[in-house]
């Protein structure tokens, strides 16, 4: 099983960021990228959910989420 990673904005079709090998790694990618990229102030306190295989995160910002993917191989 891989990890597809996703960002969405404004409910528009979401982009692909990356594959991974654990869901662990998929959330370090988005921990990296926010600290890197992201306007929003950093926040310890994410929210997480789960719903048919696919794990949303959303990090602070109002409009925008990361999406992780279970991908059967």
């Amino acid at each position: 099983m891989t990890y597809n990673l996703y960002f969405q904005i404004n409910d528009k079709e979401p982009e692909f960021q990356g594959q991974f090998n654990t869901e662990k790694e998929a959330i370090y990618a988005v921990r990296k990228i926010v600290d890197e990229k992201s306007s929003v102030t950093h926040t310890d306190t994410w929210r997480f959910w789960n719903k048919d295989g696919v794990t949303y995160i959303d990090y602070g910002a109002h409009n925008a989420r990361y999406i992780i993917e279970e991908v059967n191989i």
